[in-house]
């Protein structure tokens, strides 16, 4: 065709993409008028004819005017991004919809040679177009048709579904052909061919239908197995979960009752020690050193006693009873002591 001489696509896709060019090409008019106000906004607010201005207030100009301008065209060029993504989406629905799954190659979208030919294609189509003085429409009918459908189901579906139509439309066509048998037509259809037909169409429908029930019941036999190997997966870890909670359990009661015999053995070492302890305390009291440092006490003891008496007798003070016994009880603390550095010992 002539439409695909630079770009290898059937008629409607080079229509499509024609249509596409054209919208392309005006919101790049819409973006340029949009750059050229920004510098006729700076020239008519900021600039005078009549004044003369210095290097800074020309910087100062040049400045506000770059900025304004890399805004315009960051919003410019993101709002094109966004119309060539939603342009892509619509062709990507449109083949889902088929059960179709597209790709591009993102490396060939800088190929100058490409895209020197999409330059030639849509200058040709501007010639025709000033040509011709007419626009291509891409109707909403026109839509992508898929060399071959991957879904089986949905290929069958959709034959019996076409099928049957004709059917209704020959029974229709037959019934008419009845009703008219009386004056029939020139060129009416014989009706033994049409019931035959009617009878072929039938029968495929048939043979459609029961292959669709049959690869519905594979799919479901297939489901079934995959289904009891999942079973299978879940009774074995259910077993394998059952022997761990068995073996933690018996680990865990072995633990406690290695636990509950080391404090039978910690409390018997310490009664022991116990019973130690006071043994040694027995046999240091039986010891000559010990009963030699408490005959010396008894003796000191006995000493202070007299001497304390005889003090009384001389004319002691009156608290001379309570200093008796507040030493008395000193030298029982001197006992003591020294019978627990006679311990030590």
């Amino acid at each position: 065709m002539e439409n695909n001489k630079h770009i290898k696509l059937n008629e409607i896709h080079c229509d499509l993409i024609s249509e596409y060019l054209r919208f392309c090409k005006y919101q790049t008019g819409q973006r340029l008028k949009s750059i050229d106000y920004c510098f006729s906004s700076i020239l008519n607010c900021r600039v005078r004819s009549t004044e003369t201005y210095t290097g800074d207030e020309v910087k100062s100009l040049l400045t506000d005017l770059e900025d304004v301008v890399r805004g315009e065209v960051d919003t410019e060029l993101t709002d094109g991004v966004h119309t060539n993504t939603l342009f892509v989406q619509q062709l990507l629905a449109q083949a889902e919809e088929w059960h179709l799954t597209l790709s591009a190659n993102i490396s060939e979208l800088e190929n100058r040679e490409l895209l020197n030919c999409v330059k030639l294609f849509e200058e040709e189509q501007q010639r025709k177009s000033e040509s011709q003085k007419m626009s291509i429409t891409v109707t909403q009918t026109k839509q992508v048709i898929p060399v071959e459908d991957m879904n089986v189901a949905t290929a069958l579906k959709t034959e019996i579904a076409r099928l049957t139509m004709e059917n209704d439309s020959l029974r229709t066509h037959v019934a008419n052909q009845d009703q008219d048998s009386k004056n029939p037509p020139p060129q009416s259809v014989d009706v033994q061919q049409l019931e035959s037909e009617l009878s072929l169409a039938q029968g495929e429908i048939n043979r459609l239908k029961s292959q669709l029930h049959s690869l519905l019941q594979e799919n479901e036999s297939d489901s079934m197995e995959k289904l009891q190997i999942v079973q299978q997966a879940v009774d074995t870890l259910s077993k394998e979960l059952e022997v761990s909670q068995t073996k933690a359990a018996e680990e865990t009661e072995k633990l406690k009752r290695d636990l509950e015999s080391r404090e039978d053995k910690l409390r018997q070492i310490q009664s022991n020690l116990l019973l130690a302890e006071k043994e040694l305390d027995k046999k240091f009291q039986a010891t000559s050193a010990y009963m030699n440092m408490k005959k010396i006490l008894v003796q000191k003891n006995n000493q202070i006693k007299s001497l304390r008496r005889k003090v009384a007798s001389l004319g002691g003070t009156e608290g001379g009873d309570d200093e008796e016994s507040e030493e008395d009880g000193i030298a029982l603390q001197k006992q003591s002591n020294l019978e627990e550095e006679g311990f030590r010992i």
